[in-house]
């Protein structure tokens, strides 16, 4: 696989379903060879066929959601003025109509259960700072959103507009963002995502909040020391389920927490319990939890794979059900209990695609698109060997190494994935995509990935394994593999490179900078190097170095690997966007100039006005130069 294969990569959003399952929607994002641009577009498609449609479009629509009663399509698309709103297509006469105006645009919206309104959020002016002449008087943490800056008067709020007569009336109106909305069966409630009432602005805290139409109250129905996402009504209402974990006593994020299935009482009781036990921990990948029946269904990790399976909310385990269990990796879902059973639309990725769309009906499973077939058939890809390692007694280390072709011995690249609570699996989507080490095995470097502990997928022991030492426990998992790889698979020890993107940048600087005589080339990737600078730049760099490194701040100077710059015995790569908020230019601007200090062999690549994301979401061009980039630096450097 070259780096111009990324182009025959398509990805597809999270598809949804009419209330009776009949039909759906999914968004579609494909390459433009000849622009280099990404065409974004929305496919309808019925279960109980195999017949596809488009919606006419221009190739910027995203985020579709099939109407309750199967009849439109909402999707978000710019307007005239460049603001996106949402655009309703109806199914049977063809029509497009735009719904909303919102100044600023549109963020996420739902359609309510009776299709005839819809909650969305947009920016709306609250009490706050506002910037007057270029200057911004900052009295809290956090003092910065990464879409409004510093200017706090503009928050996230949840709106409701009636279609039929096109009123729009607000329903938030806190100085927090409020956002991931779900509407009740009866259409008169709204639960929502707030960190409103959270007190201590310096923790990670938000809460479930339920907002009633009728008379417009709102109320908390978590109430602190737990991170929620994705909330949703229980089919009667009475109940809200959601996914989430505990926050850490200090009221940050566990960084090695399970994410799981939980439900508590609609009203205002705090009986918040968790319903799924530690095999159920939402993917990274999927992000999805949906309420059918008496159970709600999750895509989850496990050893590289992601299946779909559901939970019972009454919390009789034996009634746990694993739905679909492919080769590859869930993705997005929707699922629906009709009269003939479920229904169910996802989103596959594997080995050779970036996503497919698979539909299960009557206990049959059907695969309506064949953009991973495509892409294989047109694309030469190496087929990764699975190995298994031991690192340490009661510790085994799931991994792949990817040969080259042509005899060995061959250089060799160890690449260390983000999170670090993600994994490694047969995809070619996400932060735990393949793609990476097909297009470096193509350039000839025999490549090794793995799940070293502080993983997911593995079980809270393999996850909590690596708390209090993150980076002496992943360099001994990570030595683990790469000692097996070069012991049986023809790599070449005096040529050993080491490279990794957000976490895996990390890692990379602390191997590069902590072992001696191993490593003949690095790249650190979006990296964070050094932890007490990182805590105040990113965007959540408190709750990060918290959540990950400890609270003990006279530890973070030891694990930061700038801290160790003068020990780096091999050439350094920094590969870096200037416009990263999550893992600031500030970190490699810093490691850089330590390393030259210290007379280090150290090169940067700039990318000018990018994000955390270039390397999987960036401009097509910019993608697959990084890779020419990085795959001629690591020749130069490993031969």
């Amino acid at each position: 696989m070259k780096a111009k294969d990324i182009i025959g990569l398509s990805r597809l959003g999270t598809p949804t379903l009419s209330i009776d399952g009949s039909i759906g929607s999914v968004g579609i994002t494909e390459a433009d060879p000849e622009t280099g641009s990404y065409f974004r577009k929305v496919m309808i498609f019925h279960t109980d066929s195999e017949t596809t449609s488009f919606i006419p479009g221009d190739g910027s629509d995203v985020t579709p959601k099939t109407s309750p009663d199967g009849k439109s399509i909402a999707f978000l698309r710019p307007s005239v003025d460049g603001a996106v709103q949402i655009f309703i297509w109806n199914v049977e006469s063809k029509i497009l109509q735009q719904a909303t105006s919102a100044n600023g645009g549109i963020f996420e919206f739902e359609w309510a259960p009776d299709s005839g309104s819809m909650a969305f959020t947009a920016y709306r002016s609250v009490a706050g700072q506002n910037v007057e002449h270029g200057i911004a008087l900052v009295t809290d943490h956090p003092f910065a959103d990464t879409s409004t800056g510093f200017d706090r008067s503009e928050k996230r709020k949840i709106h409701v507009v009636d279609l039929n007569s096109g009123l729009v009336r607000q329903v938030t109106h806190d100085v927090f963002h409020d956002d991931q909305i779900a509407w009740d069966p009866s259409g008169s409630r709204i639960c929502y995502v707030s960190r409103n009432g959270s007190g201590n602005a310096l923790s990670a805290r938000s809460d479930v909040w339920v907002a009633d139409l009728r008379n417009d109250t709102s109320w908390p129905i978590t109430h602190g020391g737990f991170e929620p996402m994705f909330p949703c009504f229980s089919v009667d209402g009475n109940d809200v389920v959601l996914t989430g974990s505990k926050l850490a006593a200090e009221g940050y994020s566990d960084g090695f927490a399970s994410f799981g299935v939980w439900t508590t009482s609609a009203s205002t009781e705090n009986d918040l319990r968790r319903v799924s036990d530690e095999f159920y921990s939402l993917s990274y990948v999927s992000q999805t939890l949906r309420v059918a029946g008496q159970k709600a269904y999750i895509a989850f990790d496990h050893q590289g794979s992601v299946p779909l399976g559901g939970v019972s909310l009454n919390g009789v385990s034996d009634e746990a059900e694993l739905l679909f269990a492919p080769a590859g990796q869930v993705n997005g879902f929707d699922i629906k209990k009709t009269a003939e059973g479920l229904i169910w639309a996802a989103v596959v990725a594997d080995f050779g695609s970036a996503g497919d769309l698979y539909v299960g009906r009557r206990k049959a499973v059907t695969k309506l698109t064949r953009f991973g077939d495509d892409f294989v058939s047109s694309t030469q890809l190496t087929k990764p060997v699975e190995i298994s390692v031991q690192s340490c007694p009661g510790v085994t280390v799931q991994g792949w190494v990817f040969v080259p072709e042509g005899l060995g011995p061959h250089p060799v690249v160890q690449v260390v994935k983000g999170g670090p609570y993600t994994q490694f699996g047969a995809t070619m989507s996400g932060p735990g995509s393949f793609e990476e080490a097909q297009i470096l095995c193509a350039a000839g470097f025999l490549v090794v990935i793995g799940n070293p502990r502080g993983s997911a997928g593995y079980g809270v022991a393999h996850a909590t394994g690596a708390s209090g030492n993150l980076p002496d426990v992943t360099s001994r998992d990570l030595q683990a593999l790469r000692d097996h790889a070069l012991a049986n698979f023809g790599g070449d020890p005096a040529r050993v490179g080491v490279m990794g993107g957000s976490f895996g940048g990390y890692m990379a600087a602390w191997l590069a900078c902590t072992t001696r005589d191993v490593f003949a080339a690095a790249v650190g990737e979006r990296g964070c190097y050094s932890l007490d600078s990182y805590v105040g730049a990113s965007d959540d760099g408190l709750n990060v170095v918290n959540a990950l490194w400890g609270a003990d701040k006279p530890s973070w100077k030891e694990q930061s690997p700038v801290t160790h710059v003068s020990a780096l015995d091999c050439p350094f790569l920094i590969v870096h966007s200037d416009g990263d908020q999550h893992a600031p230019f500030e970190q490699a601007r810093r490691f850089f100039l330590e390393a030259k200090l210290f007379d280090k062999e150290v090169d940067m690549l700039v990318f000018c006005a990018g994000d955390h994301e270039s390397s999987r979401s960036g401009p097509l061009g910019l993608r697959i130069h990084r890779y020419e980039q990085i795959i001629n630096w690591l020749k130069t450097t490993l031969g």
